[in-house]
């Protein structure tokens, strides 16, 4: 498990439910995250999203002439839905899902 991973779930093209929310959330120390779209902690609505990662950080300031930039530690390689091989389908209540595996 890796704390401080944003995980976005993107409405899937494909599905019938077309959401127009965009759920995240960040994985805490033991690698579980609760989603938020709009309130705090109020999760996703139900449907089959695409799942995307980002590890935010913020660039060292000599980088970024010491303007305070958030950076993906990934460098986007989790974070494109339209190339993202992760799916999951939301359903009402509550959810829990197989841990995924990125590198």
């Amino acid at each position: 498990p890796t704390p401080g991973i944003r995980v976005t779930l993107h409405s899937d093209a494909n599905s019938e439910n077309k959401i127009g929310f965009v759920p995240s959330g960040e994985t805490g120390s033991d690698g579980t995250f609760t989603l938020s779209t709009g309130a705090p902690g109020n999760g996703a609505p139900p449907g089959n999203y695409i799942v995307t990662f980002e590890k935010p950080e913020i660039a060292p300031a000599q980088q970024t002439d010491y303007i305070e930039t958030e950076i993906d530690v990934f460098q986007g390689k989790y974070s494109n839905p339209q190339q993202s091989t992760f799916r999951i389908t939301v359903e009402r209540g509550e959810n829990t899902f197989s841990p995924f595996e990125i590198d």
